[in-house]
């Protein structure tokens, strides 16, 4: 009987932490959007400052619902918290399935609120130290830079172990569809090993 009544209170107290929202105020108020609609934690980083792990969750408001759009369209609030132990300088994102996530058309988070002078994107999708380059064809991927200082990449040298930072990028995004925007060194050699040992394998049995 003690067992049951055990359990029935470690139940209760894990449903009452479920019903509590997780509003990610690493981001300021945007729009529709009381925090970040994602938060990005960076795990861990390369010698160069560059992300080489991390995880997403998804922010929601006072009524424990799922945030939307902060133009109540299609335009998403990110933060990112490193985690890693290090500097972190920058993170190469996509999404999947693949979206313009950095098909910038003029209505970045700082077209929305009066952002700081600090923000320095031209594009106004960057928060306070925050710049994009990379950015592939049609917007499907792009490297996002930290601790920016001016418009000019060299300037950008990152944010401090347990420190945060936050962005605006195109289209409606969830959580789990976030992922590396290129893939790691370590992974293309694997590619390229797999796909060596193939031709080599497909040319033996053509003798």
């Amino acid at each position: 009987m003690k067992l049951r009544s055990l359990l029935l209170a470690v139940l209760g107290v894990c449903a009452g932490a479920t019903a509590h929202a997780t509003l990610l105020t690493q981001c300021p108020a945007v729009g529709a959007d009381p925090g970040c609609a994602i938060l990005i934690t960076v795990t861990s980083v390369n010698g160069s400052g560059v992300a080489t792990g991390f995880f997403s969750t998804d922010g929601t408001n006072a009524a424990n619902n799922p945030i939307g759009p902060y133009d109540g369209v299609e335009d998403t609030l990110f933060g990112i918290l490193n985690s890693s132990g290090g500097v972190l300088k920058s993170i190469s994102l996509a999404s999947n399935p693949a979206t313009d996530l950095f098909g910038f058309d003029g209505d970045g988070a700082c077209t929305f609120i009066s952002c700081p002078a600090t923000a320095v994107d031209p594009n106004h999708y960057g928060g306070p130290g925050v710049l994009f380059s990379n950015i592939a064809s049609g917007g499907v991927s792009g490297t996002v830079n930290l601790g920016c200082t001016t418009a000019s990449l060299a300037s950008c040298a990152g944010i401090a172990n347990g420190t945060s930072a936050w962005f605006s990028l195109e289209e409606v995004t969830r959580a789990n569809q976030i992922v590396s925007g290129t893939p790691e060194p370590g992974a293309w050699l694997l590619l390229s090993s797999g796909l060596i040992a193939f031709g080599l394998a497909r040319r033996r049995l053509n003798f």
